[in-house]
């Protein structure tokens, strides 16, 4: 038997199965064709995978600062329809930010944003970064002296760092000397032992404080306190006189007819009129609102 002859139907079979799975792909090829042509869809990138968004770079000006001021954020992404940032410090959403641009933010406090690029597609890119904001800190804060034995100023140094508004306040006058450098001294006239707060106000509503004391011990100086003259009859007028020094107020009381007399000058003069023999006082308060008394005696002879 001839080889041939038993091979070659076999072969020819064969071959027309080859062909026609061939003619059969093919024409599923062009029915995917026509089908993909109808969709609107470039059949060139038929089958290729879309590139989703790509950020390039997302930064800021400043990444730590130690007061409230504007901070630029930049980027620029590609493959994408919608930029959003995401304000971790106010929590809300800024939309619609463009490609590549910039906007300035105000944190008051250590906040992280969250730029996000939107792809058609559904895909999406996200990049954070965070500001760091610093405290407030007095660095410095002290007096010149911290005793004063008489009426003299004394000064008050400080030195801070950061923050927004700086006031010192005086507790035994209640003034509050305000918007102060970050770095200066203030001289001041204390006249009794008094306390100052030193306030710092930082971002958020933040604020820091200290205090120092200042102590005054000033005792009231009487040059003199006399009379002229210290023996008078009945009726017959004495003159008061007197000098004080360190002192915040001066009153006189005493005598018959009994006088009272207050807020009267440091060095001074008062006529009196005796019926009889009697004590005055002359009442000195110190700026610590301590009293000191010093007294004379004005003599009337009883009449004979």
């Amino acid at each position: 038997m001839n080889i041939a002859n038993i091979l070659g139907p076999l072969l020819h079979q064969e071959r027309e199965q080859v062909l026609r799975g061939r003619r059969i792909r093919k024409g599923i090829i062009q029915i995917c064709i026509v089908v993909v042509c109808c969709l609107g869809i470039n059949p060139m990138v038929f089958g290729q995978q879309e590139v989703g968004p790509s950020i390039e770079f997302f930064r800021s000006s400043e990444t730590a600062i130690d007061t409230v001021r504007p901070v630029a954020l930049s980027w620029k992404v590609s493959n994408a329809y919608r930029v959003d940032i995401h304000d971790g410090y106010r929590n809300l959403v800024l939309p619609a930010l463009g490609n590549e641009n910039y906007i300035e933010v105000w944190p008051e406090l250590t906040a992280t944003y969250t730029l996000t690029a939107y792809h058609e597609n559904g895909q999406r890119a996200t990049q954070a970064l965070t500001i760091a904001v610093a405290p407030p800190r007095i660095d410095q804060f002290y007096a010149s002296t911290p005793v004063l034995y008489s009426l003299e100023p004394v000064r008050i140094f400080w030195r801070v760092s950061g923050g927004q508004r700086i006031s010192l306040f005086d507790a035994t006058k209640n003034i509050t000397y305000s918007d102060l450098a970050k770095e200066n001294s203030l001289e001041l006239f204390p006249e009794k032992t008094t306390i100052y707060t030193l306030t710092v106000m930082g971002p958020g509503n933040y604020y820091l404080s200290q205090q120092i004391t200042v102590a005054v011990f000033i005792t009231p100086t009487i040059d003199y306190f006399t009379a002229a003259p210290f023996v008078v009859e009945p009726g017959q007028a004495s003159e008061l006189r007197w000098q004080v020094r360190n002192a915040k107020r001066v009153d006189l009381q005493g005598g018959d007819p009994f006088v009272y007399v207050e807020n009267l000058p440091l060095i001074g003069n008062y006529a009196v009129w005796p019926q009889r023999s009697s004590l005055y006082n002359l009442r000195v308060t110190s700026y610590d609102d301590l009293y000191y008394y010093y007294r004379i005696r004005i003599e009337v002879p009883r009449a004979r």
